[in-house]
């Protein structure tokens, strides 16, 4: 019993003193594992690529575990019941989907407490870069294939160089930028920006993406105007991650719920936003709001009137209906109050970078699903630091009762 204690002892001390190199570890080897998992991988040689995949997952997932535990071992009993309850709901809410990414994201920001986020957007700027050249590396050496589409409303062309479709290499690309911005924040230059911009035509060009033109024009922006306000000491109200989130999530959900082919303005919305609207407007029609998510497979067969179709899995691009989808509005409902504890719990002066990340993700989830996984939204990570100063508080509140009890 004497030696399990000082083994426990011994590796809560040695966790506590590399958490920082752990997490930046477990970290890295999930995006990139997320990232090589796009790739079209030639059939001969998915079973040795899909071993390796799984390998640096579970080696991530393994790390993260034992950062999660000794997290949960120094909170409160307040806080690991709260935490109960979170963790419970979404993985009740992602098993009916079968999609678990918002559960990797529980899992880091419980894992992320007390250590120092600050170098993180490095790391993930070279995680990116790394991916892009590994998968179209391995899509010249023949190992991933291209895959070439057309779009239903023009006769362009879209290549991906090796990733499944050429929105996968948007997206890695676009967490290339979002980082590289976020790591370079206090030195941004004009040759940056010229150089984000030649390469963004560039990667336009070869996928027709025209998300990627809004995306990389919206985080220069932003990151310039805050720029701006910092040399005249202007913040961001923090309210403003909240405020956002709820704002475009509801306008979202309701002028999708609201969808009618009579009305010009939404379809003007819809054809802005590339038939947004119209396939889950469809969908909602066909199985109303699913309260816990579901399982997207063979749900086209629901809505087989929707012109210009063809796919087993109905495609949910904004991310708040597909968040409704997939896990149910009450996941909707967290993630709001998660981003009002951030704003309540941190400074933006301290976390300015990890703000801007986080509200270009909430834009950007208008157009893009993906923006709820953090191997792309690592910003949320920033719900660790506001969870510590929450635990605090409810140690102190708990303390000063008891004093007042005694």
């Amino acid at each position: 019993m004497h030696k399990t204690i000082k083994l426990s002892e011994k590796y809560d001390r040695c966790v506590k003193a590399n958490k920082d190199t752990l997490l930046t570890i477990s970290l890295f080897l999930y995006i990139f594992a997320r990232g090589i998992e796009m790739a079209e991988i030639a059939e001969w040689a998915i079973p040795y690529f899909g071993i390796f995949a799984r390998l640096v997952q579970i080696t991530a997932l393994v790390i993260a575990g034992s950062l999660f535990f000794n997290s949960i071992l120094h909170h409160c009993a307040v806080t690991n019941i709260l935490l109960l309850f979170v963790g419970v709901i979404l993985l009740i809410c992602c098993s009916f989907s079968q999609s678990y990414e918002l559960i990797w994201g529980y899992l880091f920001i419980v894992s992320a407490e007390n250590t120092s986020i600050r170098g993180l957007p490095k790391i993930v700027f070279y995680c990116a870069v790394l991916i892009l050249f590994s998968v179209i590396a391995l899509h010249i050496t023949g190992v991933a294939e291209t895959v070439v589409i057309g779009r239903s409303d023009s006769a362009e062309l879209r290549n991906s160089l090796g990733f499944y479709h050429p929105n996968r290499l948007v997206e890695v690309y676009l967490l290339a930028v979002l980082s590289y911005l976020m790591y370079k924040y206090n030195n941004i230059k004009l040759i940056d920006c010229g150089v984000i911009a030649v390469s963004c035509l560039i990667i336009y060009g070869v996928t027709g993406t025209r998300t990627v033109l809004f995306a990389v024009a919206m985080t220069i922006t932003v990151f310039i105007l805050a720029q701006q306000m910092s040399t005249h000491n202007r913040n961001l109200p923090t309210t403003v991650l909240p405020m956002l989130f709820l704002l475009i999530a509801l306008a979202s959900v309701f002028a999708t719920l609201l969808y009618d082919e009579n009305s010009s303005f939404l379809n003007f919305i819809n054809n802005i936003l590339s038939g947004r609207l119209i396939y889950p407007s469809a969908l909602y029609s066909a199985v109303g709001i699913p309260l816990f998510g579901m399982n997207m497979e063979g749900t086209s067969e629901l809505i087989s009137n929707v012109p210009y179709f063809s796919s087993d899995v109905v495609p949910i691009d904004n991310y708040y209906n597909h968040v409704v989808f997939y896990n149910g509005p009450f996941v909707l409902l967290i993630e709001f109050i998660v981003l009002y504890s951030i704003s309540k719990y941190t400074s933006y002066s301290k976390y300015s970078v990890y703000y801007l990340g986080l509200m270009i993700c909430i834009i950007l989830g208008v157009s893009e699903s993906y923006v709820g996984d953090v191997a792309f939204n690592f910003s949320i990570l920033l719900a660790a630091p506001a969870m510590v100063e929450f635990d605090s508080r409810v140690r102190k509140y708990v303390q000063v009762n008891d004093e007042k009890l005694n």
